[in-house]
């Protein structure tokens, strides 16, 4: 008897303040939706277990065609693809002249945290190509009680995970992580995730807007949020915030569209608007990719004598770092071979793929003059049909 109540007292211990590897934040990608989901900017309560922490409301961004405020493709603050699912939030953590009030996220935790025991957090944020501004200081905030207050002001307070070097997110078109490990005091209970930081203490980037854009600017810092993670750490375990092997001296961004898919496109075309893109030095498959690639699957299933050419890039500082660091050699590769094993777990036969590896030979057009998201978009895979 005694035995069976220490093995009961240890379980209930055990799951009364979470297991490793499980994710603590409930709906961390927002695709659970309450009810019938927003009809406006300023939803975010319909996402399930979310909601914003001032009177000031955060959005939350979902594909319903019938309400184009809030669609993923277009709205005021630009465009962009889920990184994990289909739906994500947003947040305004600068307005230049505090004319606009921040915005924040927040949600309560499956289990409260353990004093002293260390949790993994990420989360990822692209900068709404319509802000007029980038910003640092974005930041998780883990607190006992809800922070949440009725007034639209800004929530100063600890920052207690945000980017190591708390770089300025200039990418848009894109998704960069925040990663970090928090040790917790004991019974935090809630995340809260926005600029816990003075305006003063916030350094701020003018955007060089893109003149294909036409839309106007917010005057502010717009960032779209999604994939929200904190799992807890057994001892002695490292949060998986980057690869030490890799020399961090390229780009975190990730380019990403919003390619229209249209059922009177041919299938060349189709599979032109579908390409893969990579962070810099990875071969990782993102989420915006896993969805454009469960299509290539799907059009692969419909056309069972089709054969697909795929062919991976690099950019050119990848390809200058692969002469000495072993890491960065075979890259393209990498990513080629990534793709095509998702493929084939959905369910595409093995032969019906060639892998080509073109490096940096073959950089992708742009209409841009900016240098970091032309090379973004350099890291990529692209599909052609064999034609013989």
């Amino acid at each position: 008897m005694k035995k069976y109540f220490l093995f009961a007292s240890v379980l209930s211990i055990s799951f009364a303040f979470g297991q490793s590897g499980e994710n603590m934040v409930e709906n961390g990608s927002f695709e659970s939706i309450t009810g019938k989901g927003p009809k406006k900017l300023g939803g975010i309560e319909s996402a399930t277990g979310w909601v914003s922490a001032t009177g000031a409301k955060a959005d939350l961004f979902l594909d319903d065609k019938k309400v184009p405020d809030i669609s993923p493709q277009k709205n005021i603050y630009g465009s962009e693809q889920a990184q994990d699912g289909q739906n994500f939030a947003g947040v305004m953590v600068y307005a230049q002249g505090n004319k606009l009030p921040r915005t924040y996220i927040t949600s309560k935790l499956n289990t409260p945290m353990k004093k002293g025991q260390a949790y993994c957090v990420k989360f990822y944020v692209s900068l709404g190509d319509n802000s007029k501004f980038a910003t640092n200081n974005i930041a998780a905030h883990f607190s006992k009680k809800d922070v949440s207050i009725a007034d639209k002001k800004s929530i100063i307070d600890k920052p207690h995970v945000r980017d190591v070097n708390n770089k300025v997110f200039s990418g848009m078109y894109s998704w960069e992580r925040v990663c970090g490990t928090y040790i917790a005091e004991g019974g935090e209970k809630f995340i809260t995730i926005g600029n816990f930081n003075m305006t003063e203490d916030t350094k701020v980037d003018k955007v060089k807007k893109d003149p294909s854009n036409k839309n106007p600017q917010i005057g502010g810092s717009y960032y779209f949020i999604d994939n929200i993670s904190v799992q807890l750490l057994d001892e002695g375990e490292r949060c998986d915030c980057g690869s030490d092997d890799y020399v961090e001296v390229g780009s975190s961004l990730i380019y990403s569209k919003s390619d229209i898919i249209k059922e009177s496109m041919t299938l060349e075309q189709k599979l032109a608007a579908s390409t893969v893109y990579f962070g810099f030095g990875r071969d990782m498959i993102t989420g915006a990719a896993k969805r454009d690639l469960d299509r290539v699957a799907q059009w692969m299933k419909d056309n069972p004598n089709v054969r697909i050419r795929v062919i991976a890039h690099i950019d050119e500082e990848e390809a200058k770092l692969a002469a000495d660091n072993p890491v960065y050699k075979g890259v393209a590769m990498r990513r080629a071979n990534s793709v095509i094993q998702y493929l084939i777990e959905q369910g595409i036969d093995e032969s019906r793929f060639i892998a080509t590896d073109k490096g940096d030979r073959s950089p992708a057009e742009s209409d841009s003059d900016d240098a970091e998201l032309n090379q973004a978009k350099n890291r990529r895979v692209e599909f052609q049909i064999i034609t013989r």
